[in-house]
């Protein structure tokens, strides 16, 4: 995946096989949020785990219902090009998600599935969600501390020792790696380094005789037609 170097996809492998859980700290932009979850599906189906003659899915939480439908639409886009060669895949077939009562998934297929704090906290407080079916549970934006996010953490501790093939993996971009790390019994932790990319800032002297937006728009072409590939 182009989101990992060869290195850091190595010790990610060898952390989530000896460990329970793991906390993972990675920069905006390193992927943390659409690469770990197609990263952690293609690990499940190199080991084979399956329920059923299904592999095992992959669920990340979200705290936000527009995230996990934008994240969850462009991961499917993605995750097509690696299966059956599928040059896309429409979303609801290998990743969905639940938001609310809106779901996109189709169980057969279903490989990653997106969802909503509230909503996985409905699903496993209801025991309709089978966590003997899921190979890894992603909490991103961990360190927002909401309460859905804390009740979360929680329940998943319990739930590590009640499924031995489960695992839990705590991301965010400006995590304490060492509170999380002492709840999860001394887990390991892993921090990605994201790319950062020179900005150029570009001033316009205002004018009167143009609206805000048709200056923005021209400037952005000037920059396009100006600016080489």
């Amino acid at each position: 995946l182009c989101a990992y170097d060869t290195l850091w996809s190595i010790k990610f492998d060898e952390i989530i096989q000896e460990s329970r859980a793991v906390v993972v700290r990675g920069e905006t932009g390193s992927g943390k949020s659409t690469q770990l979850t197609q990263y952690l599906s293609e690990l499940s189906l190199y080991y084979k785990t399956k329920t059923n003659n299904r592999p095992k899915k992959v669920i990340c939480t979200q705290p936000r219902k527009i995230a996990a439908v934008s994240i969850a639409e462009r991961v499917a886009f993605e995750y097509g090009f690696g299966i059956n060669t599928e040059k896309t895949s429409p979303i609801g077939k290998y990743v969905g998600y639940r938001v609310g009562g809106k779901n996109k998934v189709f169980k057969k297929f279903n490989l990653i599935e997106y969802m909503t704090e509230e909503k996985f906290l409905n699903l496993i407080s209801e025991n309709r969600l089978d966590l003997s079916e899921t190979f890894a549970i992603v909490v991103d934006e961990a360190h927002e501390r909401n309460i859905n996010t804390d009740l979360i953490i929680g329940i998943l501790k319990d739930k590590i020792a009640d499924f031995n093939d489960l695992k839990v993996v705590i991301t965010s971009a400006t995590i304490e790696p060492k509170k999380f790390c002492e709840f999860y019994f001394e887990c390991p932790y892993i921090e990605i380094p994201g790319k950062i990319f020179p900005v150029d800032v570009i001033y316009s002297p205002p004018s009167d005789k143009k609206e805000i937006f048709a200056a923005v728009v021209e400037k952005a072409i000037e920059i396009h037609l100006n600016e080489p590939i």
